[in-house]
């Protein structure tokens, strides 16, 4: 099923790519608000509404209907996880 017929689905929520990131080193610990530690690992997770996905997503491979945002952009339109859901500020 494609993320529009799934976004048809739940139309009363907002859909939500969700990107949590392994953080390996430190150093990296400060690049993310949201921050979760899940048995010793600690994760940095940023997500972005579908509609603002596609809006920016360039083609990556016709034959796959593939998509992408090109990195620097990406990084530039996430959002913290708890932008969309704020009560997450609460237990992180």
């Amino acid at each position: 099923m494609t993320k529009r017929v799934w976004a048809a689905h739940f139309n009363a929520f907002i859909p939500l790519l969700v990107y949590p990131y392994l953080l390996l080193d430190v150093k990296y610990e400060n690049e993310f608000v949201d921050k979760f530690k899940f048995e010793g690992n600690s994760y940095g997770i940023v997500s972005i509404d579908l509609a603002t996905y596609y809006v920016n997503a360039k083609p990556r491979s016709p034959k796959w209907e593939a998509i992408s945002i090109p990195k620097d952009k990406f990084r530039g339109i996430v959002r913290p996880l708890s932008y969309f859901i704020p009560e997450l500020r609460k237990g992180w």
